[in-house]
């Protein structure tokens, strides 16, 4: 459609989300076949801690993380602006910001910049505005993301490499 978009994910998406769509570990990263040791070699440090936390990385990244990507890419290509975030409030005991986690202070009363951005998108079209960091629309040569951690900061090219490597495998 015609008309700007805002899409993201979290650092950590795959936490919970693989076993709900009815994979184990095993059986999800058996579907690599062949790109199994490029996973393991881009996703290194997540199977230093196990399989499983590998397996729930790459999954979610797959899932949500490439699909914001391509949709930022689609927005672009019908000359619409196509916002992309990527969440990272990591909480205690967990290894990245597990799916949903950003929804909290999209909803909190007492006001925080993802918030902030969120109405402005809402209200305007654009997620600027009220003297927070500039968030500059997906293209395509710089891939821009607003990342959510301690405070929001716009950088480009998040996880460029693992995200290429897994829109290949599609």
């Amino acid at each position: 459609a015609p008309v700007p978009y805002l899409t993201g994910g979290n650092s950590f998406d795959g936490q919970g989300t693989l076993y709900g769509a009815g994979f184990s570990p095993a059986s999800f990263l058996a579907l690599l076949g062949e790109e199994l040791d490029v996973a393991k070699s881009l996703y290194a440090s997540d199977w230093r801690v196990s399989e499983a936390q590998a397996a729930q990385r790459i999954f979610g990244d797959l899932r949500y993380l490439t699909s914001a990507r391509g949709t930022a890419r689609a927005m672009e290509a019908i000359g619409q602006p196509g916002y992309l975030y990527y969440y990272d409030v990591v909480p205690e005991g967990l290894p990245g910001a597990p799916h949903g986690s950003e929804m909290g202070p999209i909803f909190s009363r007492e006001g925080t910049p993802i918030q902030d951005y969120w109405l402005s998108f809402i209200r305007t079209g654009a997620p600027n505005g009220g003297g927070l960091p500039s968030w500059a629309p997906f293209v395509a040569e710089s891939p821009t993301w607003m990342v959510f951690g301690p405070e929001p900061r716009q950088k480009d090219g998040v996880m460029e490499s693992k995200l290429d490597f897994l829109e290949a495998l599609r």
